[in-house]
């Protein structure tokens, strides 16, 4: 039996990372890391409640206000580590580090993760916000840990406009230049159960960035995969790599506005190489718990699930 059993809190629960976290956090072999129950924050249970299956020894759904802060202290009080997967413009993440450090937490994982924004070069900008949150959390004095994960794999396939995949119109495969350009990936379900190996660690042994993958995809690959699990052809659709570059290097020089912006701005930056990196905490976070799925079992799983409407 682990000697440190951390109490742990989640926000963030019915995102698309939410989900996935929870379930690994909740079964073997990560549950029997933690003081139990874990403490999910959130205004919709019945949502959770409907895709996690959990007794109440292993969850506890508590209320707080997100926005203003209200609530916080009391819900991280004892807590050693707080997962914050609340997405950005929905809250006032400083307030969030600001209960974190109040509570003296351990531990703390910020809503961080996809791409390391110290990667960016010229487009560094478009990430001004992030950064400026990173900033506060350090001053704050918070231990902290960034998990740098690439893209999700999933989206590659389920997100046209970012993947490619069927887009601009049905049956076509959109990418720029670069057939074989290989961007990094990793599945919601391993990033779910790489945070839950994390925050069973003893906290001195923790780094303040993890780079993990789950393998690469290119236009080429996903091509390949998509007929293979679907049986029908993409037309790929070659851009100049610039259609992306500049709009991308224009949000970045102007400033991220919107939403639209800064998909512009991440999706030119990915497009670009300036994201890339090495995998260097894989055995880190997965030795003796996990493998990473395999990416042609992701692709199979979404592309062979019907999607619900």
């Amino acid at each position: 039996m682990p000697s440190y059993k951390p109490t742990i809190a989640i926000l963030g629960a019915t995102g698309a990372l939410g989900v996935p976290i929870i379930r690994a956090l909740i079964s073997e072999p990560f549950i029997s890391n933690y003081t139990l129950p874990i403490r999910v924050v959130t205004r919709s249970p019945d949502k959770i409640k409907s895709q996690i299956a959990a007794g109440p020894d292993a969850i506890k759904f508590v209320s707080a206000d997100v926005v203003t802060g209200a609530g916080l202290a009391e819900v991280f009080d004892g807590v050693d580590v707080v997962i914050n997967v609340l997405g950005f413009g929905v809250c006032d993440h400083n307030k969030i580090a600001d209960a974190v450090a109040a509570a003296h937490v351990k531990l703390y994982i910020p809503s961080q993760f996809g791409a390391d924004f110290d990667l960016a070069g010229p487009y560094q900008p478009i990430f001004a916000a992030k950064e400026n949150y990173l900033e506060h959390i350090k001053s704050l004095g918070l231990k902290y840990t960034d998990i740098f994960t690439g893209t999700f794999a999933e989206v590659m396939f389920t997100m046209p406009a970012l993947g490619g995949v069927n887009f601009p119109e049905p049956g076509k495969l959109q990418y720029y230049d670069n057939f074989d350009f290989e961007r990094r990936v990793t599945s919601l379900d391993d990033v779910g159960k790489a945070v839950a190996s994390v925050v069973a660690k003893d906290p001195a042994t923790i780094p303040p960035k993890i780079y993990i993958s789950g393998g690469v995809l290119s236009p080429r690959i996903i091509a390949q995969l998509y007929k293979k699990f679907t049986g029908k052809e993409l037309e790929p659709v070659s851009l100049p790599l610039e259609s992306i570059k500049g709009p991308a290097l224009k949000v970045a020089q102007a400033g991220v506005t919107n939403m639209d912006d800064f998909f512009v701005g991440l999706k030119g930056a990915f497009y670009d190489g300036a994201l890339e990196f090495t995998p260097t905490e894989n055995d880190f976070v997965s030795e003796g718990v996990f493998e990473f799925t395999p990416i042609e079992e992701v692709a199979k799983k979404v592309l062979t699930t019907p999607t619900e409407h």
